[in-house]
């Protein structure tokens, strides 16, 4: 989250418990801004549908029409959405805010073009009417939009701005999703005024947080283009989020594609018994992801920062010994507090799941794949913790492998695991999401004991960086790349 810091120590400085509080509160809002938007929407309308007697077709393409942009839109933005945060990152570093706006624009301009072959190739064959399969592309482009966006909110000064524009496109999209069901006469033209509520609500909150991303960074020329080399030197970091939000999703994906998979209209393939667990699996880590941003931009990079500063500073031996033992004990501590924090949260997870799940309709099968999933959330939670950690570090090959290990064990024991009974379907996300774990921890605490070695043997004495292919891309556009990475 680019600039997410500066605004909660901020925050933070206020007061000791309120400026905590609402720098907790602040980063919720942020990171977990566009899920809880999509989570709201989704069950509020599906609840609509059901009392005002959508029929059962109908409310299961409904949901096909979101899940699928949803899930697909995550995984396109998700390498983008990484490298720009280092880019703009950069950008407030340097205090070159001049550049921001057009990276947003030049961004956004990159992911839509890529991410639209996908989906049109998707659509092209459907049997779905063409006006639904616009809508749906159109709530597609929609999503890739908003969380790009995300990353750019972070550093917005009025935190209740980014409430509003949820709550406004939320509360759009559900009220005229009520229109819809009460005054469109058949469940087909119901079933498009509903996208199209959904699609309203969408374009409401990108359109209000442009406008305050636009108030706060003006554009006063720039280069749209200029992050093109972060491509040539970060590509780690765009694979690194890239198979990490693939591997999220690879248990669906195969099981969409088993016999038990469930179609809808020819197009959308379901695994509701696992689909339903994962989605209430997954609610249990959100806390302990606001609760790292607070813990990583207030507790360690004070630490982090003291360290490299020594370093930087001309500190001597033993100041810069002193500032590195402080920083690794501070991590290792906020690691150990944030398993702590997460293992009271997927109990209360497990204990709540069987008490509450059966009163909504959620099968026993369904149950027990979420008991397994809640562990292993829990376990791949943990994993993404250490593995952004090592990023602080620049550590992005440690990074990659744990992205990697986590996406090729999860498919291959999804592949092995395909055909076990339903109750066991969650064991091959579960095992993957521990191996990697287990593998994260590791790789830290390798790292750890050599950072001495990685930072003052690792790197070259003499550089000579050579034009990449995107780098002479921008050279031809005219554009500056000047900027160096700081952090």
């Amino acid at each position: 989250m680019a600039g997410i810091g500066f605004e909660l120590k901020k925050l933070f400085n206020k007061t000791s418990t309120v400026g905590y509080l609402m720098a907790s509160f602040y980063t919720a809002i942020v990171t977990l801004g566009p899920f809880m938007l999509a989570t709201l929407m989704i069950l509020a309308i599906q609840q609509l549908m059901t009392l005002m007697d959508a029929s059962y077709y109908s409310r299961q393409l409904y949901l096909g029409s979101i899940v699928y942009p949803f899930i697909f839109s995550q995984i396109v933005s998700s390498g983008f959405s990484m490298l720009i945060t280092r880019y703009v990152a950069d950008r407030l570093f340097n205090e070159q805010y001049e550049e921001i706006i057009p990276s947003l624009f030049g961004i956004l301009a990159l992911a839509l073009a890529l991410g639209a072959v996908p989906a049109l190739l998707f659509l092209w064959n459907s049997p779905l009417p063409l006006l639904l399969k616009v809508l749906t592309y159109l709530l597609y482009m929609e999503l890739i939009i908003v969380w790009i966006q995300g990353v750019y909110l972070s550093a917005l000064k009025d935190y209740l701005k980014i409430i509003f524009s949820y709550a406004a496109g939320t509360a759009t999209a559900v009220f005229l999703a009520f229109a819809a069901l009460y005054l469109l006469p058949d469940q087909d033209s119901m079933l498009l005024g509903i996208l199209f509520a959904v699609c309203s609500g969408v374009f409401v909150i990108l359109a209000l947080l442009l406008f305050y991303i636009l108030q706060f960074f003006p554009l006063r020329g720039g280069h749209y283009f200029a992050f093109l080399h972060y491509f040539d030197d970060h590509t780690r970091l765009f694979v690194t989020n890239f198979c990490y939000t693939l591997g999220i999703y690879t248990a669906n994906f195969f099981l969409w594609r088993s016999d038990a998979a469930q179609i809808v209209a020819g197009t959308y393939r379901f695994s509701p018994t696992y689909d339903v667990a994962t989605f209430y699996a997954f609610l249990s880590i959100m806390p302990t992801m606001a609760a790292f941003v607070v813990s990583a931009e207030l507790v360690f990079y004070d630490k982090y920062r003291v360290y490299f500063s020594a370093i930087t500073g001309k500190g001597n031996y033993q100041e810069i010994e002193t500032a590195r033992q402080d920083m690794l004990q501070t991590m290792w501590s906020e690691i150990r507090n944030l398993f702590e924090f997460q293992l009271v949260f997927s109990l209360l997870f497990l204990a709540l799941g069987d008490f509450l799940l059966p009163g909504i309709g959620i099968t026993h099968e369904s149950i027990d794949i979420y008991n397994i999933l809640i562990l292993g959330s829990f376990a791949i939670g943990m994993a993404q913790i250490i593995q952004i950690i090592l990023l602080y570090f620049d550590a992005r090959r440690e990074a990659l492998l744990i992205s990697l290990l986590f996406f090729t064990s999860n498919f291959a024991l999804n592949l092995i695991g395909l055909h076990l009974p339903t109750n066991l379907q969650g064991f091959p996300f579960f095992l993957s999401s521990m191996l990697t774990v287990s593998v994260s921890i590791y790789l830290l605490h390798s790292y750890a004991k050599r950072l001495d070695y990685f930072v003052f043997s690792s790197q070259p004495m003499f550089t000579q960086t050579l034009p990449g292919l995107l780098q002479r891309v921008c050279r031809a556009l005219g554009a500056n790349l000047s900027g160096n990475s700081n952090r």
